[in-house]
């Protein structure tokens, strides 16, 4: 965290009140926690400093990232996300804490950025989350939606499909709690249940079923979308992203060689109808 921050100097820009915090978690599996304890031991006649950055490479190669921002403290912030997670939340950060994806070894909490106005903490987040956590561009990513402004604007855009009606202004500090309300209702209005489970059977299910994706799959594999592509091309043209922004990531996922033609026509609701519109 900075040092400002953490040692208590400079407050009146670190800690003036009103101001943001960038944050990010990082959440390492057990199995790859004992590699690196094998590893140490392996090494242990080395100096540890020697090895470090190999095992905070390994750590950032090997963990799953979620970043955000907040006014408060990180670790009230943190309490906020165990608590959606402690209801069920299907979103992935809070699927992650739950041990869905695998037993957490650690997990670590990092103040990357302090004393922040609201201009520069919704411009920095969304640089930071496009580059290192957005879950449709990196494996590892545990944000669903990008940060900043273009997440805000997804929010709002989510909504109105869904038909939720906001009952109080969208803040960034209440921001999770309505987009853990809109994705139940979207997914109870699309699949008649939040369990996970029970949607990623249904979505096999349509895509197994849909007659015109199976024909072009049989005849040219190489020039259809896959489902993460759907939802990446729909997540990011509602956050405001520009198409051609849009299919330049698009083309470097799953090896699939997608044209603006196509992109279009997916953005306009002419194909792929049947698969839901759904953050999952």
């Amino acid at each position: 965290m900075p040092l400002e921050y953490l040692l208590g100097f400079n407050e009146k820009a670190i800690l003036r009140l009103g101001s943001y915090q960038l944050y990010y978690h990082t959440i390492l599996s057990v199995d790859n926690q004992t590699n690196i304890k094998k590893q140490m031991k392996a090494g242990n006649n080395k100096s540890a400093h020697t090895d470090l950055p190999f095992y905070q490479e390994f750590h950032q190669i090997n963990s799953l990232i979620y970043i955000g921002i907040t006014k408060r403290t990180w670790q009230e912030r943190y309490k906020q996300h165990c608590y959606s997670m402690s209801k069920g939340s299907n979103l992935r950060f809070h699927r992650a804490l739950r041990g869905e994806f695998f037993k957490i070894g650690v997990l670590e909490h990092i103040v990357e950025r302090a004393g922040l106005t609201d201009k520069q903490a919704l411009e920095i987040e969304e640089k930071e989350v496009e580059k290192r956590s957005l879950h449709y561009l990196y494996p590892n990513g545990l944000n669903m939606i990008p940060g900043g402004n273009a997440g805000l604007k997804f929010i709002h855009n989510f909504a109105k499909r869904t038909g939720y009606v906001f009952t109080k202004e969208l803040l960034i500090d209440n921001l999770e709690a309505v987009l853990v309300d809109i994705q139940e209702k979207s997914l109870k209005k699309h699949f008649d249940t939040s369990n996970m489970e029970r949607i990623n059977a249904a979505i096999s299910k349509l895509w197994a079923e849909d007659i015109n994706f199976r024909v072009n799959v049989m005849t040219n594999a190489q020039n259809r979308f896959s489902f993460r592509q759907i939802q990446a091309a729909r997540i990011c043209y509602s956050s405001g992203w520009s198409k051609e922004k849009i299919l330049e990531y698009l083309q470097v996922m799953d090896s699939k060689k997608i044209s603006m033609e196509q992109l279009d026509r997916l953005l306009k609701g002419e194909t792929y109808a049947s698969i839901p519109d759904v953050l999952i």
